[in-house]
């Protein structure tokens, strides 16, 4: 696993992400699979990749794909992403 550190500007700027959740037996732990970057957004040009799965969010597992939607929109400023 690796984290990538993003900056996300004070107010919502959006990731501009199209996510799955996954948590099958065969997955490691409950993960957002990245399934599209938007052009333009703060996650283009990053670290992050489509087919990526993102663990942790700010060092925070999530069990629910609402949990890890909430821990990605409720973060302004240095986030991280264990992927």
């Amino acid at each position: 696993m690796q984290t990538i550190n993003l900056e996300r500007p004070e107010g919502g700027a959006s990731f501009g992400l199209t996510l799955t959740f996954c948590n099958t037996a065969e997955e490691f732990c409950p993960n957002l699979h990245v399934t599209a970057i938007m052009e333009g957004s703060i996650c283009q040009g990053s670290m992050l990749e489509v087919g990526m799965r993102i663990y942790k969010v700010i060092g925070k597992s999530f069990s629910t794909f609402d949990e890890g939607a909430t821990l990605l929109k409720s973060t302004d400023g240095q986030l991280s992403l264990t992927v």
